[in-house]
């Protein structure tokens, strides 16, 4: 696995860990306890992750007990994919016909030996990450519950002498507006990135271009929250468009409404 976040990582891991058809075979290897222990653990760590995190940074023992709870979690994680390939092939073969199972015993190797193999990796890293934890006890580590963020309001205005280098990409995503006219059906046209490449600055570009402002009326700029309600974006299209606060409340005369400000235009 690629380098990642830790705090990414760990989810990954833990899925791999409770995977349906690992648990099926778990159980028939002896291995269920230490998938359900390493589970366990893995979620314990991950509860007080934040603080370790922010920790790191002043403490030098922190950041070296992170550091080393991260490998073993990519050789937790290298160990369950071997035992999950194997998992899935062996239910593959049952499944194909009982006789081949039985004759590609030999050909593919000794079950027996795998689990052998396998199980003492698997225990060997959960002894690891144990006494890992153990040595993290002592950092007392709290539990931080992270509150929801509301995704903070945007508008359309910007200034467009602060901006640098957009100009190809915007002339790019008007030229697609326009060819869309046309079409009787409504053209989305996402702008998609890692957070802090401009997105929504390249947006506010296009929506105070010129060409666009003469091509389309009404303009409407809209802020959709993380909690997504349609009335309450139905009432700030409404609003956007006609420059009023929009009061209505039954959902089929915010519909009507909306129909009103955008039938016929573009």
């Amino acid at each position: 696995m690629a380098d990642v976040l830790f705090s990414a990582l760990l989810p990954v891991v833990m899925e791999k860990a409770t995977d349906h058809v690992l648990q099926q075979f778990g159980m028939m290897w002896g291995i269920h306890e230490k998938l359900e222990k390493l589970e366990r653990m893995l979620s314990a760590i991950l509860d007080r992750l934040g603080d370790a995190e922010e920790r790191q940074v002043k403490e030098a023992g922190v950041k070296s007990w992170l550091a080393a709870l991260k490998n073993a979690a990519y050789e937790a994680d290298d160990i369950l994919d071997d035992f999950n390939v194997e998992a899935k092939r062996r239910k593959a073969e049952i499944q194909i016909d009982m006789t081949k199972k039985v004759r590609s015993f030999f050909s593919l190797g000794n079950p027996v030996s795998f689990r052998l193999k396998m199980g003492r990796e698997l225990h060997a890293i959960v002894e690891k990450i144990e006494k890992l934890v153990d040595e993290g006890n002592k950092f007392g580590f709290t539990v931080k519950t992270q509150a929801q963020k509301d995704r903070p309001q945007t508008h359309s205005y910007v200034d467009e002498s602060k901006v640098i280098g957009r100009e190809e990409d915007k002339a790019k995503i008007v030229e697609l507006l326009l060819a869309h006219d046309n079409n009787r059906n409504v053209a989305v046209l996402p702008i998609v990135g890692m957070g802090g490449l401009g997105k929504t600055t390249l947006a506010q570009l296009i929506y105070k271009d010129e060409t666009v402002e003469k091509h389309f009326e009404p303009r409407m700029w809209v802020c959709v929250s993380d909690e997504f309600d349609v009335k309450k974006l139905a009432k700030d299209i409404i609003a956007s468009a006609t420059g009023a606060k929009c009061e209505l409340s039954d959902m089929e005369l915010l519909q009507r409404r909306l129909r009103e400000v955008v039938s016929g235009k573009r």
